[in-house]
This record gives C-alpha cells, sequence and structure tokens, in this order.
C-alpha cells in the first residue's frame, strides 16, 4: 500500500514539473492588453460557475495565489484539505487553462483566461507555483486536485 502511493506521489510530481514546463500559449495581444492608462474604462461583465465534487487541473501563469499553503521549493502538497485561490487579474504574461472533471457531466474548459478567479474548496492534491520556487523562478502555475467545491469566475 505504501509502495503504491508512493508512486503515484512521485508520479504526480513529475506531472507537475513537466506541465510547467511546457510553454503557455498567450493571445496575439498581449503585449497591448497591459496597458489600459490610455483607453477608456469599459465596464465588465462576469460570469460564475459552480461545480462540487470534481477533480481539477489548472496550468498557465499566474501572480496571486492565495490560501494558507506552506511551500517547498514552489511544491504545495496538502495533507489536510484546504481551500485557495488562484487570482489571474489580466496582468503582463497571466493567462492560465482551467478543466474542471465534475461530479455526473459537468465538464468545464477555461483556456486562456486572462481575468479569472477561481476558488477552490476543500481540496486535496499537488499545486506548484514556480513564484515560490528557488529552482525555477516565474510565475508558472501547475495544480492537479479534487475538491469538494469549485467556483470559477470569469471576467470580460
Amino acid at each position: 500500500m505504501k509502495k503504491t502511493f508512493a508512486k503515484c506521489f512521485i508520479f504526480g510530481i513529475i506531472c507537475v514539473l513537466i506541465t510547467a514546463s511546457l510553454p503557455i500559449a498567450i493571445g496575439e495581444n498581449a503585449e497591448t492588453k497591459s496597458d489600459y492608462s490610455e483607453e477608456a474604462v469599459e465596464v465588465s461583465t462576469s460570469e460564475t460557475f459552480h461545480f462540487s465534487n470534481c477533480f481539477i487541473v489548472v496550468n498557465g501563469n499566474c501572480d496571486t495565489v492565495t490560501g494558507p499553503l506552506v511551500w517547498i521549493l514552489g511544491v504545495y502538497c496538502p495533507l489536510m484539505k484546504r481551500n485557495f485561490n488562484i487570482l489571474c487579474n489580466n496582468g503582463e504574461n497571466e493567462s492560465i487553462n482551467v478543466y474542471v472533471f465534475g461530479q455526473g457531466l459537468q465538464l468545464g474548459m477555461y483556456r486562456g483566461q486572462e481575468h479569472v478567479i477561481v476558488d477552490i474548496n476543500s481540496a486535496r492534491g499537488l499545486l506548484y507555483w514556480s513564484a515560490k520556487s528557488i529552482t525555477n523562478p516565474g510565475n508558472q502555475i501547475s495544480l492537479f486536485c479534487r475538491a469538494s467545491g469549485l467556483s470559477i469566475t470569469t471576467y470580460d
């Protein structure tokens, strides 16, 4: 039993490190989207999607991850279920892909999201964020976890 868990754990860490090193496709207008100071401010609309009892895969670039997390070389592997948030706030080189496999036939794919808030409740799994890594500094994020609840808010 312990050997199987150790093999799965090592396989999960290898998957996280591989996806963190994959290039992330950013939209064609990545350079022009970060400078809104000269343009008129537009009213943004938001949509919130809720999922329960789901498996989540997130990869991309993100500057803000919050929650009661203790990082070890950029990897967080919770032994207890935790709540945390991923905020992609339309910053420079910020873009994430979120894949959700929910209970029943609930599926969600949010690709290339540049302005999104992901609230994950009671999660267990692996989270790699290179902003907390000594070996590979940057803002790449990779997440594989199972959560009891997920809320995704996208903005236009």
